[in-house]
């Protein structure tokens, strides 16, 4: 006869189970990429869960040519503001901070820093503060110390969430994180660090053209809990005398102290989790609609591009270089070619959408589509909004499964550790936005 087991309630890998340090989740570790240089991380806010229907084109499934739902969380990840740049140093115990680089009037151009820190002051710049032109040639003196530094190894922006400019987040204050710079080589990454500081990072920018990532939030807080639900062992008999929601034993005399092993009751949930491979079913572009003059309609019905036309882009917190072209779609819509991003514009009556075009691009893979129709933010808002959380306003994506945390969390992306392997497309047919208030 075998022998009895009886396998131990819970994991001791994620122990000392007390509340997470900060609501802020940090990742210890990140990985070498190959190509540019980009950021390897990236922060949203958790909505809520809903689900697609796909097709399955995976070979061999049981599956094969049928739709399949899939339950899905759907993040919204407004722009991050890139506020300072980081460089460290090799030491014997690691690598340790040298240098930090900040963006230029601060007070000016993020006011919403100051409610999560307080600015210094430097007297020595007040005159410089005034000048743009002289501030830009300090930073580039900087960039070229750093570039002919040889001691400096890793290169990190300091970014800030700006969680205003999403629709279910009422807090105004900024939440900090350090990213890695990863990509090409270290010359390559202080150039591109220099030339995003001050700047807004769209999370397609992260993401690129992989479709998988790593999560990691913090969990649901559930308060102290007793033995029984922290740690799932068995109630004790009916007949045990005074209580059967605890443990049988503390341990032994001897040791005469208890042992970390023990379950015993205390803080549950809050903790920091990381979920590995995370597949991203699709990014949903922001489209931007807002009502204009009739005389900037018929400007953008004439196929010029004009100051006024420029101002419509301004106005909405998108940038245009000198070099524009437009081109004619159809009676109503047009395309916005720019050096460095292509838009779309749509006109009805005297309202005007504007929504960024991914066609041809490397990211073109991964922007939602349902049969040939762009994903928006309004046909993945479910009716009524998504609970305790709203309606989705600013750029947002889609998992696969579920991701820890509940809503409003913020959840932080990482490019994937231990990821190898090839992910097949799944079509999306159908995403649901029915209404999850249960009528």
């Amino acid at each position: 006869m075998g022998k009895r087991h009886k396998p131990r309630r819970g994991s001791m890998g994620f122990s000392p189970r007390k509340r997470a340090k900060s609501i802020v989740p940090s990742f210890s570790s990140w990985p070498e990429i190959d190509g540019k240089p980009k950021l390897q991380g990236f922060a949203g806010f958790k909505a809520g869960m809903t689900h697609l229907i796909v097709n399955d084109t995976r070979k061999r499934s049981t599956t094969e040519n049928q739709e399949i739902v899939y339950p899905v969380t759907v993040i919204e990840v407004p722009p991050l503001k890139v506020v300072a740049l980081k460089f460290y140093q090799r030491y014997i115990e690691g690598i340790k901070i040298k240098k930090d680089v900040w963006m230029n009037n601060i007070e000016k151009n993020f006011v919403e820093l100051e409610r999560r820190l307080t600015i210094p002051a430097d007297k020595s710049k007040e005159d410089k503060i005034k000048n743009d032109d002289a501030n830009t040639g300090d930073l580039n003196k900087e960039m070229e110390l750093l570039i002919n530094d040889p001691e400096i190894e890793e290169i990190r922006a300091l970014v800030a969430t700006q969680p205003y400019l999403a629709g279910g987040i009422s807090s105004k204050t900024p939440d900090l994180m350090e990213i890695r710079i990863g990509g090409g080589n270290i010359k390559e990454r202080i150039e591109y660090g220099f030339k995003i500081l001050g700047k807004d990072i769209r999370f397609i920018d992260f993401l690129g053209d992989q479709k998988v990532v790593d999560i990691s939030a913090i969990t649901k807080g559930k308060g102290f809990q007793g033995h029984i639900k922290r740690w799932g062992v068995k109630l004790q008999p009916r007949k045990n005398s005074k209580h059967r929601r605890m443990i049988g034993t503390l341990g032994p005399h001897n040791p005469s102290y208890i042992l970390p092993t023990v379950p015993q009751a205390g803080q549950m949930g809050f903790h920091q989790r990381t979920e590995y491979n995370k597949r991203v079913m699709a990014y949903v572009p922001t489209v931007k609609t807002f009502t204009a003059d009739k005389d900037i309609v018929k400007e953008l019905a004439s196929k010029t591009v004009s100051k006024n036309v420029k101002k419509i882009f301004s106005d909405n917190d998108i940038s245009l270089s000198n070099n524009v072209s437009i081109k004619e779609i159809n009676d109503v819509e047009w395309m916005i070619i720019d050096e460095k991003r292509t838009y779309k514009i749509k006109v009805e009556e005297t309202k005007v959408h504007i929504s960024e075009s991914y066609e041809g691009k490397d990211s073109s893979h991964i922007v939602g589509k349902v049969q040939g129709k762009l994903l928006s933010a309004w046909s993945i808002t479910p009716k009524g909004g998504f609970l305790n959380y709203g309606l989705i306003k600013d750029d947002a994506v889609i998992i696969h499964g579920s991701v820890p945390g509940p809503s409003k969390r913020l959840i932080r992306f990482r490019d994937p550790v231990r990821f190898s392997g090839k992910i097949p497309d799944l079509p999306i047919t159908y995403v649901s936005n029915s209404s999850k208030q249960g009528a």
